[in-house]
């Protein structure tokens, strides 16, 4: 009798051990993981100013430019005089901004991201590809 309560308590303070384990390890989880979590997916809300600017260094036309309009639309252009700017409005949630374009092997393009004014991203190279946020 003496053992089988021993055996009794014993399994009762393993489960009880597990138990705290298992609430300890889901209390310290990522809020951000979570399903029900209020943590936005995007910093980019409806309203926002968004400007995309493209330039060449050599001053020559832009093979070709991609980015999402205001209605994440992909938008392709082709032989783009240098220096475009594009200024829109985002109207969806958790918009996501991209630019991408392509001048070539021998030349040298820059690319700005502007959210509201301020700069967000930048990026150099023959062929470019930027995502914000």
């Amino acid at each position: 009798m003496k053992i089988t309560n021993n055996l009794k308590s014993l399994t009762m303070k393993k489960l009880i051990l597990i138990l705290t384990l298992s609430s300890l390890l889901l209390s310290c989880s990522n809020g951000g993981n979570s399903s029900n979590s209020n943590t936005p997916t995007t910093n980019v809300p409806i309203g926002t100013t968004v400007k995309l600017e493209v330039s060449s260094s050599s001053g020559n036309i832009i093979n070709s430019i991609e980015y999402k309009d205001a209605q994440q639309n992909t938008i392709y252009l082709f032989n783009v005089p240098n220096n475009w700017t594009k200024t829109f409005q985002t109207t969806t949630n958790n918009q996501n901004i991209l630019l991408i374009s392509d001048v070539g092997i021998a030349h040298n393009l820059t690319g700005y991201i502007y959210i509201n004014g301020t700069l967000m991203k930048t990026a150099n190279g023959s062929s470019i590809v930027m995502n914000y946020p």
